[in-house]
């Protein structure tokens, strides 16, 4: 796994919880303080402004998911074939 992959990962497993909870970016802006833009930006560029960890337990917090829950990586099959190797 390289950061990237995982980046774009956990960018995926927060918009799910937020699509889950019926939260726009707007409204999980306002619920976190996180501004509008920042959360955005998180979401559609990972590779460049990925979440950190404060932003993650707010996000948790009003999806009512676990930080592990948003950060799970989720590896695909060739993936996990070459990480064994």
């Amino acid at each position: 796994m390289n950061t990237l992959e995982y980046s774009k990962q956990v960018a995926e497993n927060v918009s799910k919880a937020l699509d889950g909870a019926n939260l726009s970016v707007s409204a999980a802006a306002e619920k976190t303080g996180i501004p509008r833009t920042t959360l955005s930006r998180h979401l559609n560029h990972p590779e460049t402004a990925p979440f950190d960890v404060i932003e993650l337990s707010r996000i948790a917090s009003i999806t009512r998911k676990t930080v592990s829950s948003l950060t799970r990586f989720k590896a695909t099959p060739a993936l996990a074939d070459k990480e064994a190797r």
